[in-house]
């Protein structure tokens, strides 16, 4: 024989209470009824204290922790597409930087390219030479970045 569950216990607990509840437990709404008058009597309590009159809305606002757990999927949902776009941004922004410097580099440098397929370098190995310059000084500056980063949340504790 299993030992009793938290759960169990308070169902016991509970149907011994409140004998109603043996219909909410048994049945397949499960406590939400219970939440539902719970939250029926906070609100007519709260509207008595006040004094909100019958025919006037509620000037107060319940919520729920399920409310409060979707507003905060909702935001970080939110939180993270903004970070995605930002992100985005950087990454053309730096793409763009890239391409400018290898195009200057390119550019000041003819007089080597030409120098190189004069003694015989193929199209192909000037290309690997500026794409490998390109990557290492990319990976270089990303991996400054990264450590820039670690340093900045280490000084922050």
């Amino acid at each position: 024989m299993r030992p009793p569950t938290a759960w169990s216990k308070f169902r016991k607990r509970l149907s011994q209470t409140f004998p109603c509840s043996r219909r909410a437990l048994s049945g397949s709404r499960g406590l939400s009824w219970l939440q539902d008058a719970a939250e029926d009597e906070v609100r007519g309590l709260l509207r008595r204290r006040r004094n909100v009159p019958f025919d006037k809305p509620d000037n107060f606002g319940l919520s729920s922790a399920e409310a409060i757990a979707d507003n905060f999927r909702q935001i970080m949902s939110t939180v993270a597409l903004m970070a995605i776009v930002i992100s985005s941004i950087g990454l053309l922004v730096g793409g763009v930087g890239v391409m400018n410097i290898m195009l200057m580099s390119v550019t000041e440098r003819t007089h080597e390219i030409g120098i190189r397929k004069a003694i015989g370098a193929r199209r192909g190995d000037v290309i690997r030479q500026f794409l490998t310059e390109a990557v290492v000084l990319t990976g270089l500056g990303g991996l400054l970045g990264v450590l820039l980063g670690v340093a900045a949340a280490a000084s922050l504790r």
